[in-house]
């Protein structure tokens, strides 16, 4: 079974070995790459995105993968856990984006993935824009948030960085939470105050999680 996917998981722990995990070189971890292109250019130069995602230690897990593995003509069959993406896709929770029409799951309540015809399309319309699919993936899932002009927001498995452009970061424990209260929690945020302060982001935490658990 051929699947085309973005966001799959290249970990040993997850993926059968014998049926697809195999060491090539050139490996990379897209949402850490996403990062460093959406970063501006003083962020690359003191590589101040790398520190961020040393400190994350994992971003996400489903979307550590090589360029020519999700490829459409690769013919491989991408598995996570013991199933494909494309089943997991048939009982995941599924989302639309309504600028696009696009769509992705959401794995194990944390990781955004997209599989078929969805991941096919999306990565030809990246290649004629002469967008980073991987850059564009990660925003519109939310992965990657613009706060203002100034501020983005990294989110990884083991929490959320926030990078302003004049070198201001700070680190935000969501591991706990799922990828639904995440979203919510920037859905939600005050209109008003200081992203580089602890206890903005407590605040909209607190709300998020209450909501999504209502």
């Amino acid at each position: 079974m051929n699947v085309n996917g973005i966001g799959q998981n290249y970990y040993q722990n997850n993926v059968s070995a014998n049926r697809y995990n195999r060491s090539r070189a050139g490996q990379f971890y897209p949402q850490k790459q996403a990062a460093e292109e959406s970063a501006p250019g003083s962020a690359r130069q003191n590589a101040n995105v790398q520190d961020i995602y040393d400190a994350l230690k994992s971003t996400n897990p489903i979307m550590g993968q090589e360029e020519n593995t999700v490829s459409n003509d690769s013919g491989l069959t991408v598995w996570y856990g013991d199933k494909t993406l494309e089943e997991w896709a048939a009982t995941d929770p599924k989302y639309t984006d309504k600028a696009t029409g696009f769509s992705w799951y959401v794995r194990d309540g944390k990781h955004p993935y997209m599989t078929g015809e969805d991941a096919k399309k999306f990565k030809e319309m990246c290649k004629e824009t002469g967008e980073s699919w991987l850059k564009k993936f990660a925003e519109m899932t939310g992965t990657i948030q613009h706060l203002d002009d100034n501020t983005t927001a990294y989110v990884g498995t083991n929490g959320t960085a926030i990078k302003s452009k004049d070198g201001k970061e700070l680190f935000i424990d969501t591991s706990s939470m799922t990828y639904d209260m995440i979203m919510n929690m920037f859905s939600n945020r005050p209109k008003s105050g200081n992203y580089f302060d602890s206890s903005y982001w407590q605040k909209s935490i607190q709300k998020a999680m209450f909501s999504v658990e209502q």
